[in-house]
Formats: structure tokens, C-alpha cells, sequence
């Protein structure tokens, strides 16, 4: 019993040595005047602060008294608490002495985000909400939260807010997968061609040279045209590999192949058949 007794005023003890207050809040226009005193802060004045200038400034500061400690959250929210929007302030701390201190907060609205003035002009007739907080984790029984006066904007903001998009719906995105090339490459494909003319040109150089092309060996009668034929179908495949290369469709290439092979199959029989036995 005795040392349930004797943790208890400890623990009391520990919080009043935590503890602070909050106490003689004023607030001064830019010319020093005081524009509305508090006798507690828990009691919000009646009519708002009137700012007739985005230039012109208000400081609001009150008296820190009976701590320990400088609270770790101490700031001033300035905003449009319907909205969710607001800023936090921090304020200038001038020790006074011992658990004495004085804090101010300075109030520019030029200096606040274009959307918290434009959103007191549209929807809250041009009044911003300021709310202090004063909190530490040791001493929750002290905290302090609360609206603490209203600021009246009474002058035309200068420039006008967009809202970003972010704040609506966004536009559906939409992809498209590229669908695989039909077509070779234009650099590869005239490659090719080139490469097929130096060859095809060397090889009917070296068939002339070598003596294998002469007007002796060029077949008589029927088997004349089955030359011709031959021949005329491996130019045709020639020139259709060629266009293949060129960008010619697969389909296209393989449609005009279809009917060289069944002719150059046919007429490159007959003609070997009836030349064969002569070489």
C-alpha cells in the first residue's frame, strides 16, 4: 500500500515537472497595433483578423510558461480545415528566464500557397482557419489544440489558380502494342540486292569467260524454248526474291513463287532430259 502511494506522487510529480501552459495570446498588424487579445486561447474571438493586403503581415504570440522542456511540436496550422488544406508554421521561441518563454508566429499571406487563398475566397468567404498546437509525448494532459482565431483575406488575389490535374480524373490510358514487322529491314533489304547483282554479274562474266556461254551451245528446236523457259524462270525467282527484299509482302512473294516453281520444275525437266545426254 505504502509504495502504491509512494509511485503515485512520484509519477505526479514527474508530469507537473513536464507540464506547461499556455497563456497571454495577442495578436499585432504590421504597424504593431494590437489587433485582438486573449483572455484564454481556448476562446476564439468572435470576428476574424482583417488582412486588407497580401503584403501586409499579423504576428500572433502568446506567453510559454511552466515547463521543463520546449514542447516538440509547437507550430500554428493556417488553412481551410473543410478542404484539408492547411500549412504548418514555426514560430520564433525568445526565452524569458526560468520555464518563461515567449513564442510568435509571423502571418504573410502573400507568402501562402495560392491554393489555401484561393480556396478562403471560394469557399469559405476569403477566411483562413488558424489552429495551434502545443504537444509533447510526456505531457498529454497539457497538450494544447485549438482554433485560435480566423483571418479574413479582404483584397483581390492577383493571380489566378489552376487547379492541377491531379486533383480530378485523369484522362484513360490507352496502349497500343506495335504490331511485328511485315517487312524487312530497308538497309538489309538493299543489301541484298546489291549483293545479288555483283553475283549474278560475276557469274555471267565467268560463264563467258571460261568459254561454258558461246552462241555454239544454245539448243535448237524444242529444246530452245525449254531453255528459254528455264532460264526465264531462275531470272523470275531472281526478281522475286529481290522485290521480297525491297519490301514485297511474304504472301505476294510466295504467290508469284508458287507458279515460277511449277514452271521452272517443268520445263527445267524436259530441257536437262533432252540436253543431258549431250554434255
Amino acid at each position: 500500500m505504502q509504495l502504491t502511494q509512494v509511485v503515485t506522487v512520484l509519477l505526479c510529480l514527474a508530469f507537473n515537472a513536464a507540464a506547461f501552459s499556455v497563456k497571454n495570446g495577442k495578436i499585432l498588424s504590421s504597424d504593431n497595433q494590437e489587433a485582438a487579445r486573449f483572455r484564454s486561447l481556448q476562446e476564439k474571438p468572435s470576428e476574424p483578423i482583417i488582412v486588407s493586403s497580401g503584403a501586409e503581415s499579423v504576428a500572433f504570440s502568446f506567453s510559454l510558461v511552466d515547463y521543463e522542456t520546449v514542447p516538440e511540436q509547437l507550430s500554428l496550422l493556417i488553412g481551410v480545415p473543410e478542404k484539408h488544406l492547411e500549412i504548418a508554421l514555426k514560430p520564433t521561441v525568445e526565452t524569458q528566464g526560468d520555464s518563461k518563454a515567449s513564442v510568435t508566429f509571423k502571418i504573410t499571406p502573400k507568402d501562402l500557397p495560392s491554393s489555401l487563398q484561393y480556396y478562403a475566397k471560394k469557399d469559405n468567404a476569403g477566411k483562413l482557419c488558424a489552429t495551434l498546437i502545443v504537444a509533447s509525448p510526456d505531457t498529454r494532459q497539457d497538450n494544447f489544440v485549438s482554433d485560435v482565431f480566423d483571418l479574413l483575406l479582404d483584397y483581390e488575389i492577383g493571380s489566378a489558380y489552376n487547379e492541377p490535374e491531379r486533383l480530378g480524373p485523369q484522362r484513360e490510358i490507352r496502349y497500343t502494342f506495335p504490331e511485328p514487322p511485315k517487312m524487312v529491314s530497308p538497309i538489309v533489304a538493299q543489301l541484298f540486292a546489291v549483293v545479288i547483282v555483283l553475283v549474278g554479274f560475276s557469274l555471267f562474266v565467268s560463264w563467258v569467260v571460261t568459254g561454258c556461254i558461246t552462241f555454239d551451245n544454245i539448243p535448237k528446236g524444242l529444246n530452245f524454248v525449254y531453255f528459254v523457259a528455264t532460264v526465264g524462270s531462275i531470272a523470275g525467282f531472281e526478281a522475286v526474291f529481290t522485290r521480297y527484299y525491297l519490301g514485297t509482302s511474304i504472301f505476294d512473294t510466295l504467290h508469284a513463287a508458287m507458279y515460277l516453281g511449277t514452271i521452272g520444275l517443268v520445263m527445267g525437266t524436259k530441257f536437262l532430259r533432252n540436253v543431258g545426254p549431250n554434255i
